[in-house]
């Protein structure tokens, strides 16, 4: 699964049993691979205090989506913000 947020494109590898990767293959991250639980809620953004930031992505909000699982099944939410 192919995810863009941002000034960066993911692959998404779910195959793993306790975390997803995300390994950025389009952008100025290109190369980073990053890693969220599968356990509990993670977020991406600029904002440092972010499981997953880019400080320096303009195209990002401070909190631009949200990571989390429901009965099993893991779900990325876009917090609806305008910036990216």
């Amino acid at each position: 699964m192919l995810l863009e947020l941002g000034s960066n494109q993911f692959q998404v590898d779910l195959s793993k049993p306790d975390n997803i990767y995300l390994q950025v293959i389009e952008g100025p991250n290109m190369g980073h691979i990053f890693s969220v639980p599968k356990s509990n809620k993670s977020s991406l953004g600029r904002k440092t205090t972010n499981n997953i930031n880019f400080p320096d992505d303009q195209h990002l909000s401070n909190v631009h989506a949200t990571f989390y699982p429901v009965e099993g099944i893991y779900y990325i939410e876009d917090m609806g913000t305008t910036n990216g």
